[in-house]
């Protein structure tokens, strides 16, 4: 088998242990709250990194 430098499948997997680590003790109001703001996060991640889309007919 060859050998990998990067394993994405094991990224996730760190990644998501993390997470759930951090949401453990979270109410469901604060677990909402946490996933609420990421997506605010990347929302604006994208509009400040990719150039302006221009709408086609």
């Amino acid at each position: 088998m060859k050998n990998k430098k990067f394993d994405c499948v094991e990224m996730k997997r760190v990644a998501a242990e993390q997470i759930e680590r951090q949401l453990e003790s979270l109410s469901p109001e604060e677990r909402l709250a946490f996933w609420r703001q990421g997506e605010e996060d990347l929302k604006r991640a994208c509009r400040t990194d990719l150039p302006a889309r221009r709408k086609t007919a």
